[in-house]
């Protein structure tokens, strides 16, 4: 489950900033979470949210609040496996 250290940033927090997250690597179409917080300092993909989605890669992006880019990575989602 994707787990963002914020703190790692080396920027000025004006907030809010967004969590952009989207199946596509150019981003678009994205879903958006505002981070309103400027003291937070590890944010977590909700949890009842991630259990629900497809495995498969997603594209994160991290942005402030005027569209520019702070930071982006990828994270797999991979469905748990039985072995018998």
């Amino acid at each position: 489950m994707p787990l963002i250290d914020l703190s790692s940033f080396n920027i000025i927090r004006n907030t809010p900033i967004w969590i952009e997250m989207s199946e596509n690597d150019l981003g678009i179409p994205a879903a958006a979470m505002p981070v309103h917080n400027a003291e937070l300092k590890i944010w977590r993909f909700p949890k009842e949210i991630w259990d629900a989605l497809e495995p498969k890669t997603y594209h994160f992006r991290i942005v402030d609040n005027a569209g520019n880019e702070i930071f982006h990575f990828s994270y797999a989602h991979y469905q748990a496996i039985q072995l018998n």
